[in-house]
Parts: C-alpha cells; sequence; structure tokens
C-alpha cells in the first residue's frame, strides 16, 4: 500500500521544462566510462611514456622516429580531448 502512495505521488508531481534538462544532462554524463578530461590525461600520459621510448632508443644509437610520431599523435589526441572539455564546461 505503501508503494503505491508513492507511485501516486510521483505521478501527479508536475515537472518543469528545467528538471527535464537536468535529468538529460544526467543521462549524457553516465554514457562515457571515462570524463573527457580523464582521456586526455590518459593520452598525455602515453605521449610523455613514448617520448622517454624516443630518449632512450637515441641514448641506445637506434632511430627514434616511429617512438616521436607516435608521441605527437597522442599528443594531439589528448589536446583534442581537452578542448572537447572545455566545450563542454563552457556551456
Amino acid at each position: 500500500m505503501a508503494k503505491k502512495a508513492k507511485l501516486e505521488k510521483i505521478e501527479n508531481k508536475k515537472v518543469t521544462k528545467k528538471e527535464v534538462k537536468e535529468t538529460k544532462k544526467e543521462v549524457k554524463k553516465t554514457n562515457r566510462l571515462l570524463t573527457y578530461k580523464q582521456t586526455a590525461i590518459l593520452y598525455f600520459v602515453c605521449s610523455v611514456c613514448w617520448f622517454i621510448s624516443a630518449v632512450l632508443n637515441i641514448v641506445a644509437d637506434e632511430k627514434p622516429f616511429f617512438d616521436i610520431a607516435i608521441g605527437v599523435v597522442f599528443l594531439i589526441i589528448g589536446i583534442l580531448y581537452m578542448v572537447k572539455w572545455n566545450k563542454d564546461n563552457c556551456k
């Protein structure tokens, strides 16, 4: 009986447009496993690791071109995720 009373109260409640927008924002936020900021940080960490690998290859007298290229790619992807995160925070 108590559950029916609660359901009736919930069904009779008027919903404002602001509440609908807030719930839509909450649903959008829960769809991602990681936030854009966390993803960007992971790409930056990967970029740093590839640059360290390039330095170690230079010390070992090997060609570090692949390591530098992959490091730059990860750096660019991380920057793109940070830009996307900044755009989402401004809205």
